[in-house]
């Protein structure tokens, strides 16, 4: 582990205008000061890849000049960030040179009439490589020394577009020839996060929170002592708080803890990112980039730490799908069937349970994938279903809770006395997480009772 070196990750909403831009900036030159060695990540400009996507899929239909004027101006209005004129003009021009080549991308799936899921990584890449420009020109004018990088260049992935799996290996390779001698240099790498490419150059994405895992990625082959993830909140509370009013900053988490948080509902943290920095234990903290915050630390839980309930996590949006009747006595096979239908149309199933008579079983969908999985099981000999729409999930998140008595007794305890029915329940496997699906109008009751059963000031 290198000790002077550091991974910085901003989002979307930190880079979001050239105001925000400032505050990254002064950010990056802060750790600067702190460690010899700083790389940067970065996320395309907030709102930026969702028109991109926008722009690649409208273009089967018409031509994509409205959306290009939108880019055209949110990146113009980032490089009022650049004091130096000459410097912001010679962005400007090399702005319009990539907005030019999307062009004739989108041109050719407008006269083609087919968008595939290699050339939408390819238009949306186009987000992540005009922020890093843009914010690697306006560190230049500060007369500090950074290069923007391509991070096509670097992560090597497979071949599965949208969605890609890392090689290590090769991505250390890449990262020693092209990261290290910039650094030696005292350079600040400026790199592109959320993409990557195939071993013969196809540009890839890692799916949506792919710049977090960036940060990992690059963390883990540079040997980096800590990743930062910037993002515009203070770091990871104990509950959402427009539900509790009292919920608080957490000022540390374990791996485990926050991989939960993230399956459940929190959007602070990707889990890949996680998993990348599991690999070699390397400390995350969670910061904000428009405020002082010391942040929430996410790192290996200790030995003797105290074992208790972290955080609530939520998950709305989604559907309880019961399947009964026969054939389910054969419950292995039936589950079998229904999982590899699932994985194939990439369903994501959020929480599954089993009645004790093997006589029906019962998982939670996201809402918006509810007609897909109706048209699955009416495929097969699942002619018995219910769907329960307007669900959420309900998860108090902690390291080691079963091995606390009582913990799940007062877990649902709490909810009961406010009224509030179980839908479905379950524990997961890790030991981190108590889970309970309630009706949408319940959720806030619920998670009200329960912060103030395990995380509220006098329980502490």
């Amino acid at each position: 582990m290198n000790e002077n070196r550091v991974v910085l990750k901003f989002g979307g909403t930190s880079v979001g205008n050239s105001e925000n831009m400032g505050k990254a900036i002064d950010k990056i030159l802060k750790a600067k000061t702190q460690y010899e060695e700083v790389v940067v990540v970065l996320s395309a400009i907030t709102g930026v890849t969702n028109l991109l996507i926008h722009a690649g899929r409208s273009a089967l239909y018409k031509k994509p000049q409205d959306t290009l004027l939108k880019l055209k101006e949110k990146h113009y209005e980032a490089c009022e960030i650049i004091p130096d004129t000459k410097i912001k003009m010679q962005t400007i021009l090399e702005i319009d040179d990539k907005l030019s080549e999307l062009e004739k991308i989108l041109t050719g799936i407008y006269y083609v009439g087919e968008v595939t899921p290699r050339s939408l990584d390819y238009i949306v890449s186009f987000g992540e490589r005009l922020s890093t420009l843009i914010v690697s020109r306006a560190i230049k004018a500060r007369s500090v020394k950074s290069e923007h990088i391509d991070s096509a260049e670097i992560v090597i992935t497979d071949e599965n577009f949208v969605n890609a799996n890392v090689d290590f290996e090769k991505t250390q390779e890449r990262a020693n020839g092209r990261i290290e001698p910039l650094l030696k240099q005292d350079i600040i790498p400026i790199i592109t996060g959320f993409i990557g490419a195939s071993k013969n150059g196809q540009r890839t994405t890692l799916g949506r929170g792919g710049s977090d895992y960036s940060a990992a990625i690059f963390a883990d082959v540079l040997n980096a002592k800590e990743i930062w993830i910037m993002t515009d909140v203070d770091g990871v509370m104990s509950c959402d708080p427009r539900l509790v009013k009292d919920a608080y900053l957490l000022h540390d988490l374990s791996y485990l803890e926050a991989m939960e948080l993230a399956y459940f509902g929190a959007k602070v943290i990707h889990p890949k990112t996680l998993e990348a920095a599991m690999r070699k234990n390397i400390p995350i903290y969670i910061k904000n980039t428009f405020s002082n915050s010391k942040g929430t630390l996410v790192t290996s839980a200790k030995e003797g730490q105290e074992r208790k309930v972290k955080s609530i996590s939520l998950l709305t949006d989604a559907s309880i799908i019961e399947i009964k009747g026969y054939g389910l006595g054969k419950t292995t096979k039936v589950m079998k069937e229904i999982f590899r239908e699932m994985e194939e149309e990439q369903i994501n199933i959020m929480m599954v349970t089993q009645g004790s008579s093997q006589a029906n079983v019962s998982f939670v969908v996201p809402s918006e994938e509810v007609k897909n999985v109706k048209n699955l099981l009416a495929k097969e000999y699942y002619d018995r279903f219910n769907v329960i729409n307007n669900v959420a999930l309900v998860s108090i998140v902690g390291e080691g809770m079963s091995q606390t008595a009582g913990m799940a007794a007062r877990f649902f305890n709490a909810v009961a006395d406010k009224g509030v029915n179980n839908l479905m329940i379950s524990q997961g496997s890790s030991e981190v997480a108590i889970n309970v699906a309630v009706r949408a109008e319940d959720m806030q009751k619920a998670v009200q009772a329960i912060h103030s059963e395990f995380l509220s000031a006098e329980n502490e």
